[in-house]
């Protein structure tokens, strides 16, 4: 027992606990890690236009929409209540209800803090945003015939009372939209230089100016204006517009 003592205490190895120990790198497997779940808007079209695919697939494919730009995604929904599947017709009409009801609601809060608002700021600000509410019912296709052409009148409405009020370049941009809506095209290529006057990129307004050309059948302007801007910053849709009228725009 002596002998187990003495070597147990001055022979033995002192244990040390460390708090950290090295671990071997795991072997590489190819699963689902960093594999797109989200469909395209691609792919969602496709699926929402085959009605030979089951009513759950096509369902999985109307809900992913919600990721989508509601510009987007909304023609979509208006196309599904004419189909025939009921579960998805339902769907489609109540996105769209809660779309346009959400709004609405948007709409007329501001409106109230408007009326009851006396502080100059305030009120562009209100405006302001009381113009690009009406502008979405046009912008994301909500709003067709007489309640488009409504909305568009109020959003010019406000739109002018608050470049009334201050001038902004942002809102002289969202005015030539609404006057490209209502087809006032030469007002609103007016309403275009005013925001580059203001300080606004005139890259940023060429796509713009591009297009008011090419409604007037001016071609070669057209080509002028898509030149002006920088091909390789630019988002897809532009670059491809830029490839199809200059060939070679690099």
């Amino acid at each position: 027992m002596i002998g187990i003592v003495l070597t147990a205490r001055f022979f033995s190895k002192p244990v040390i606990y460390y708090p950290f120990v090295k671990v071997e790198l795991p072997e590489f497997t190819l699963g689902s890690a960093g594999i797109r779940n989200s469909l395209g808007e691609g792919a969602i079209r496709t699926r929402l236009n085959t009605p030979s695919l089951s009513t759950e697939v096509r369902m999985k494919a109307l809900l992913s929409a919600h990721a989508m730009s509601a510009r987007y995604s909304i023609p979509m929904l208006k196309e599904l209540l004419g189909d025939e599947a009921d579960d998805l017709r339902l769907l489609a009409y109540g996105m769209l209800d809660n779309r346009e009801k959400t709004l609405n609601a948007l709409i007329h809060e501001l409106l109230k803090k408007l009326e009851s608002c006396s502080k100059p700021d305030l009120r562009q600000l209100y405006q302001k945003q009381l113009a690009e509410l009406y502008w979405a019912f046009a912008y994301e296709h909500l709003a067709e015939g007489d309640m488009l052409t409504y909305m568009l009148g109020q959003a010019e409405h406000y739109t002018r009372a608050a470049l009334e009020s201050r001038l902004d370049g942002d809102m002289w941009i969202l005015f030539a939209q609404i006057l490209i809506k209502q087809q006032q095209y030469q007002a609103a290529e007016t309403a275009f230089n005013e925001a580059i006057n203001l300080g606004i990129s005139a890259t940023r307004i060429q796509p713009y100016l591009a297009e008011l050309a090419y409604e007037r059948h001016d071609y070669k302007a057209v080509r002028d204006h898509l030149k002006l801007i920088p091909f390789n910053n630019q988002i897809p849709q532009i670059a491809n517009i830029q490839r199809f009228w200059l060939r070679n725009p690099v």
